[in-house]
């Protein structure tokens, strides 16, 4: 039997400096982060043509391992269609 668990990115796991919850509490960081540059990025869903997640991600690598999360979330829904999620620039929302 394998007891090895494997290690899943989720906003519990991923690295605390690499996501922001897009929450009122905060909107001063956001801003502040995107006035001074700062990569900020959102996973986003065409066909509802908004942001996938309530993240802010300060890293494109962050981003996309939540898309492997999305996505194997989606298999398991029986709901997985091929690139149906991308990474935006976010920073244009809090600037």
């Amino acid at each position: 039997m394998n007891t090895t668990a494997t290690k899943v990115n989720t906003p519990t796991t991923m690295n605390a400096n690499e996501t922001i919850a897009n929450t009122p509490a905060n909107l001063a960081t956001l801003h502040a982060l995107a006035v001074k540059g700062a990569p900020m990025f959102y996973v986003w869903l065409d066909a509802v043509d908004d942001a996938a997640t309530t993240s802010v991600y300060l890293t494109e690598g962050a981003a996309r391992a939540d898309i492997a999360r999305l996505e194997a979330d989606d298999r398991e829904a029986g709901v997985y269609e091929p690139e149906a999620y991308r990474i935006i620039n976010a920073a244009p929302y809090f600037a």
